[in-house]
């Protein structure tokens, strides 16, 4: 089953019986109005999880709590191991983008600077 960190699937089902939808994996019973093909459409779909990611963001009290609401919190506001893990894949996956884009980055430094001394 798709994990919930990208992909361009249904998820699911969640423990309340919704699914996540598309590469931003949006819920639909946050988005109950918005049909399936609409989910599904990277045009629409990224925008909206971005958007949605930007006010869990503005409300949390850190990247992490934002991470962790966005992928679906509780009523409580307290994660869930399944958001726990959410988070730390999350991490290790920005951990590895920045170590691949700074070791690509240095090698362009590099090159430059030997090519005008």
């Amino acid at each position: 089953s798709w994990e919930g960190l990208g992909g361009s699937g249904r998820s699911g089902p969640n423990q309340n019986g919704t699914y996540d939808w598309g590469d931003m994996g949006l819920n639909d019973g946050t988005y109950r109005s918005v049909s399936v093909s609409l989910l599904l459409d990277p045009k629409w779909n990224i925008p909206q999880g971005i958007r949605h990611l930007s006010e869990a963001r503005t409300k949390a009290s850190c990247w992490e709590a934002a991470l962790a609401a966005y992928n679906g919190g509780s009523p409580d506001g307290v994660p869930g191991q399944k958001s726990f893990q959410y988070v730390a894949a999350v991490l290790w996956y920005e951990r590895q983008y920045d170590l691949l884009f700074a070791r690509r980055f240095a090698g362009e430094v590099e090159d430059l600077v030997r090519r005008n001394p």
